[in-house]
């Protein structure tokens, strides 16, 4: 080979050696910022990388995981089924496509797109079934497919899945909570409200299933029981714990302060509601508040 041939050869290879080495930087950085949950900065870290180097699939991987936690839900979806192509940790793929289409589903709930919102539930629950036939072990796609069939209304699929969660994870609390929901919902109001009491007095569950559990204990005492001061203690300590789901949570409460004639705290939860995602609690403020 020509001498100068040679050298711009090990040069050209040097200069990729060096892009690849900062695009791997780039990258780890932007992973430590993702466990950190500073998502807003670790966005434009990976992109970085990218920029340097768009054909390693781990950049795309990670950067639809950001993209989710950022709420960016139809761009996450474009680059986890470009990974989904490339066979990129396929059951976490799955599983994450699967979310994405669930909070699509409850965007379209939220703004009374009833057929979108199915729709998009059931391809989410497409993917937790994929997700599953990959890897049964997969803790977290019982959860999210339950939830799924339980915001369709099929809460017989929705039992089936948490009994069969629980065949592998017998003895994890959260799961025994939300069979207690479920058998609620099929008519079961004394076991369901026993399984509930179960999974409450575990000391495993995570504070986000604390909240969410006595969420539905304090929807129960509503519906169930018209108590209302004890709904008040549940869904006073589930806004304590936090999950997801606040604004739900604080419009329950608006509820039961009604109940208590307690109109200023009903109406400031209402407000609240609204403000943390849900609108329905907007119509109610405008009708019970501001007249």
């Amino acid at each position: 080979m020509h001498p100068f041939k040679l050298v711009l050869l090990l040069l050209l290879i040097i200069l990729y050696s060096c892009k690849n080495r900062e695009a791997n930087n780039y990258f780890n950085e932007a992973n430590e910022l993702y466990n950190k949950e500073n998502f807003a900065d670790a966005s434009l870290i990976i992109n970085k990388a990218i920029k340097l180097d768009s054909s390693d699939i781990r950049f795309h991987f990670l950067n639809a995981k950001i993209k989710y936690k950022n709420k960016q839900y139809k761009e996450s979806i474009n680059l986890f089924e470009k990974c989904l192509s490339n066979n990129i940790e396929l059951d976490t793929t799955l599983f994450f496509l699967g979310k994405n289409y669930y909070e699509l589903a409850k965007i379209n709930a939220n703004n009374n797109q009833k057929l979108e919102a199915s729709k998009n539930y059931e391809t989410a629950i497409k993917y937790f079934n994929q997700t599953l036939n990959k890897n049964i072990k997969y803790l977290r796609a019982y959860d999210f497919k339950y939830r799924s069939l339980h915001n369709i209304g099929n809460q017989e699929e929705a039992l089936l899945t948490i009994n069969q969660a629980l065949n592998i994870f017998p003895k994890h609390s959260f799961f025994i909570g939300l069979r207690g929901i479920v058998k609620r919902y099929l008519g079961d109001k004394e076991g369901g409200f026993n399984d509930l009491i179960l999974a409450l007095n575990s000391n495993s569950l995570t504070d986000s299933e604390r909240s969410n559990l006595l969420r539905f204990k304090g929807l129960f005492f509503i519906l169930d029981y018209k108590n209302y001061q004890e709904a008040l203690t549940c869904l006073t300590r589930s806004i304590e714990f936090k999950n997801e789901n606040q604004g739900l949570t604080y419009y329950l409460r608006s509820i039961v302060y009604f109940e208590l004639n307690e109109t200023e705290k009903a109406c400031n939860d209402l407000q609240k509601s609204g403000e943390l995602g849900y609108t329905d609690a907007y119509e109610e403020l405008k009708y019970k508040c501001l007249n």
